[in-house]
């Protein structure tokens, strides 16, 4: 497991150690389990992020390497592009066949990734300062990413333009645990 972890051996030992403090008599972890650790409570991503785990593995419960994978994309070891990815992903983000996002869906993720804590004001502000930075990058520069260049930017913006964008964005808040 370590060759394809972001943690090395010590630290998968430790993790297991707090991993069997808190499992169920069966060696599985249940959400609730999951969530009762301080770090895993303060990430508001953190129960989407194993809703996801546990509707890959089709199971109610996760074992230690579920925890682990999940662990990995929250990790600070983890590189920016690999959680933007992660949340797209556990988010369920669509882009319609389009590679493209409208600033609804825009603020569906932003509501999606800060987990319900966060005023909806807030999340509005973000969402439209968000959409005006990137609508503004396209409007200048073509060459970023849009599907179509000839197409109007407020429909809707390319994937790989929203991820560089989250990429340089401070998520730390949002999609790291420190273990």
């Amino acid at each position: 497991m370590s060759e394809t972890s972001v943690f090395s051996v010590k630290e998968l030992k430790r993790l297991f150690g707090r991993y069997s403090r808190v499992c169920l008599d069966d060696g599985l972890i249940s959400q609730a389990r999951f969530m009762y650790m301080p770090e895993l409570a303060s990430c508001p991503f953190a129960s989407m992020a194993f809703n996801h785990e546990m509707e890959q593995a089709k199971s109610e419960h996760l074992d230690f390497s579920h925890f682990v994978r999940i662990l990995d994309k929250l990790s600070s070891k983890a590189g920016a592009l690999e959680k933007v990815e992660y949340m797209f992903d556990v988010l369920q983000v669509d882009f319609e066949g389009r590679d493209l996002l409208d600033k609804i869906e825009l603020g569906l993720l932003f509501k999606g990734l800060c987990g319900g804590v966060m005023p909806e004001a807030i999340l509005k502000g973000i969402t439209e300062q968000c959409w005006e930075n990137l609508t503004k990058e396209g409007s200048h520069n073509h060459d970023l990413g849009y599907a179509d260049t000839d197409m109007d930017v407020h429909e809707g913006v390319n994937r790989a333009v929203l991820t560089s964008h989250l990429c340089s964005l401070d998520m730390q808040n949002f999609v790291t645990v420190q273990f």
